[in-house]
């Protein structure tokens, strides 16, 4: 038995000595060793409307208590498990629905409620829906293609740190796409890790050639100007998805496409790092 196995077996021999009717443990979505260990001890993950649905708004408090508002890419894994099968599309749209409140809050530091017009409660999730939709479709299709059968899961413990970086910095926003793993609880990182790299260039490249390709619009002066202000705040949110998801594979941004990038190929992923940070710059 392995340090990390005692240690788990030993943190719940204690709680439930304590008498404690239920367990949480936060573990980051590609930390394989560690899910495991709690899959098989009969936990499972606890997706966002389920601890919602479990706590209320204490879920806040449960957060606070156990840091789950830093460590993006992070699941709560409970015991007992919950019963309900949770849902991927409700989640994909909850993603789309935190991160267009986040932009209109970025909007809003950038200008005041001017610079949020009617219309940009339309645009800017059409225009999440654009790039998160690239990102994720090309990751489900190379995924299929490869065999590989993977779910989307939010990361609800972005949200608190995204907004914070929007009320503090002017202009500033921390994209929170959340991500696809394979829909087993029990899989290993290093053997999927071939496929899981291609999957993340087919996630990462079509942003990337988006933001460019709005970037070189720009140059060319060639658009009317209601698109032009539209497609501004494409690269408000393009610009710093890219540079997440690609350019830091390091905490806390493990979770994002750049970590599997680099530990499956580090030529690869200098190119699109380069691309992104250019394109962050210029």
């Amino acid at each position: 038995m392995g340090l990390g196995q005692r240690l788990v077996e030993a943190g719940i021999d204690f709680f439930e000595r304590q008498g404690c009717d239920e367990i949480l443990a936060s573990v980051e979505g590609f930390n394989t060793s560690s899910s495991k260990l709690f899959a098989t001890r009969g936990f499972r993950i606890l997706s966002p409307g389920a601890q919602f649905r479990r706590y209320g708004l204490a879920t806040f408090a449960v957060w606070a208590k156990i840091f789950h508002y830093l460590d993006v890419g992070h699941f709560l894994w409970a015991r007992p498990a919950p019963q309900e099968s949770d849902s991927p599309a409700l989640q994909w749209w909850g993603t789309i629905a935190a991160n267009s409140l986040i932009g209109l809050l970025m909007l809003w530091r950038l200008g005041g409620f001017r610079a949020i017009s009617p219309s940009m409660w339309l645009v800017l999730p059409l225009i999440l829906i654009v790039l998160f939709g690239l990102r994720y479709l090309g990751m489900w299709l190379v995924a299929r293609r490869q065999g590989l059968t993977i779910r989307f899961r939010a990361w609800e413990s972005g949200f608190p740190l995204s907004t914070a970086i929007a009320l503090a910095f002017v202009g500033a926003m921390y994209p929170v796409p959340g991500g696809v793993y394979p829909t087993t609880n029990q899989w290993w990182n290093r053997d999927l890790l071939p496929k899981l790299g291609w999957t993340a260039l087919a996630g990462t490249l079509p942003v990337l050639l988006i933001v460019w390709g709005v970037w070189t619009m720009f140059q060319l002066d060639v658009l009317p100007p209601y698109l032009k202000a539209w497609l501004n705040v494409m690269l408000l949110v393009g610009r710093p998805l890219v540079l997440f998801d690609i350019a830091m594979p390091f905490f806390p941004f493990v979770s994002f496409n750049g970590r599997r990038l680099w530990d499956w190929n580090k030529t690869v992923w200098t190119v699109l790092t380069t691309a992104a940070v250019a394109v962050s710059l210029v």
